[in-house]
């Protein structure tokens, strides 16, 4: 009996094993991607040089038509502070930035979807992009972002809009 039932054991642990690898396997890229979006912590380092180079793309993106302006400011990170009613963190993050209003429109949408917009998939495919600083962005998300509030000034001087947004960034 007690044989027959350690064979038991020993078949169902080999059956775990092998689903376990097989999840593994095919949730991969999936579970890659949950925890940048979704970190146990927030690695403020990171989510500066994620926001300084996605900047530097969209100044870069200039065309026949549109002198491309983007320049970031100021980053300001808040602490880190869990919600009691909620199993998450939030942190605040205060941006200044310069831009023209297609690229403010870019910015946003990054903000919010968390993936590479078509016109700096454009700006890598025509040389605009280096595509070591593509395949970076590509390969670093932004934890999964609200934003919070956005101020603009238009500077008719130069027409760029100052902007004054706040964020949070969520975390585990």
């Amino acid at each position: 009996m007690i044989n027959s039932l350690q064979q038991k054991n020993e078949a169902k642990i080999q059956e775990l094993e092998k689903m376990e690898s097989e999840f593994e396997r095919l949730a991969g890229p999936y579970v890659v991607r949950e925890k940048q979006w979704f970190p146990k912590t927030i690695d403020t380092g990171k989510v500066v040089k994620v926001l300084e180079l996605y900047a530097l793309q969209l100044e870069n993106l200039d065309s026949t038509h549109h002198d491309s302006k983007f320049e970031l400011t100021k980053v300001l990170f808040g602490k880190s502070k869990k919600d009691k009613s909620n199993p998450y963190s939030m942190m605040l993050v205060s941006l200044n930035f310069l831009s023209d209003e297609e690229n403010l429109q870019e910015f946003v949408q990054f903000l919010q979807k968390g993936t590479i917009s078509n016109r700096i998939k454009e700006g890598k495919t025509s040389d605009q992009i280096e595509l070591v600083d593509y395949k970076f962005l590509e390969n670093n998300l932004l934890p999964l972002t609200h934003i919070g509030s956005i101020q603009t000034t238009r500077n008719q001087k130069n027409e760029t809009l100052d902007v004054r947004m706040k964020i949070h960034l969520f975390s585990q």
